[in-house]
């Protein structure tokens, strides 16, 4: 393959890049279990952590994710790190890169168990309320779980982590999108590969911690406020396009943010 046409593959996958950091970004379960539109937010305390969240494991974790064509160019796309605390709060920072491997930009997530997740903008300050997420489904036991599905195929170990490796094969049967489950950590998708006659893309872990993250790291969450401006601009969309009933949650939801968590505009 070209440098020219690895190139171009490689634009094309930066569209899907962000979409594939949805599983760092997301809850681990959250495009696989049901949540419920209308369950009340947990309370949170001053600085944006659930006052009654349940106990989870807490760890730090730094991705890289890479495209690797088939004739063996490889780059790399983004790297990413995960803040995880044991009352479900958690950080999420990304850093994109440019062809010559330079850093190209980047983005800052926060996600509050029961509440919804938030862009910070360092220029302005404050979060950016972009969407909102039910309490958690009643605990399951996710090694039944993660085994009873489909898509199910075997175990692995990774960075020392036991694994469900979910697989499932695209519509032409000579690609595939495995999906390395780590149970002790809440189901999250502790490593993602995307396989097809273009090339591989790999999402893998290079560094795992375990315990509490640096208080100092979710600072944010009590000294920015937060901006529903955008979530605000999404509901009068649904109302535009006549969905009435979608814009009431949403803007139930966005209510209910603002009584838990006060200061925004």
């Amino acid at each position: 393959m070209s440098h020219a046409t690895f190139t171009s593959l490689s634009k094309a996958r930066v569209t899907l890049l962000c979409l594939g950091l949805a599983v760092i970004t997301l809850p681990a379960l959250a495009l696989t279990l049901s949540r419920t539109p209308a369950a009340t937010p947990a309370a949170v305390s001053v600085s944006g952590t659930p006052a009654q969240a349940a106990r989870q494991s807490a760890f730090s974790i730094t991705w890289e994710r890479r495209l690797t064509s088939p004739d063996g160019l490889s780059r790399r796309l983004a790297t990413s790190k995960r803040y995880q605390r044991s009352d479900g709060g958690h950080k999420i920072v990304h850093t994109f890169y440019s062809l010559d491997g330079s850093e190209s930009g980047g983005n800052i997530y926060f996600g509050l168990t029961g509440l919804g997740f938030f862009r910070a903008n360092d220029e302005s300050r404050t979060l950016v309320f972009t969407t909102p997420v039910a309490a958690d489904p009643e605990p399951v036991d996710l090694e039944v779980f993660l085994r009873a599905q489909p898509e199910f195929d075997r175990e692995e170990e990774v960075r020392d982590q036991r694994t469900i490796v979910w697989r499932r094969n695209d519509a032409t049967g000579e690609g595939y999108t495995e999906e390395y489950r780590a149970p002790a950590l809440g189901g999250l998708i502790l490593k993602q590969v995307v396989s097809s006659k273009r090339g591989r893309e790999v999402l893998e872990p290079t560094e795992i911690t375990l315990g509490e993250p640096e208080v100092r790291l979710f600072a944010e969450l009590s000294s920015y406020a937060v901006d529903y401006s955008q979530f605000e601009g999404k509901i009068r969309e649904m109302e535009r396009d006549g969905n009435p009933e979608v814009a009431h949650r949403m803007r139930q939801a966005m209510t209910r943010m603002k009584e838990t968590r006060p200061g925004g505009h």
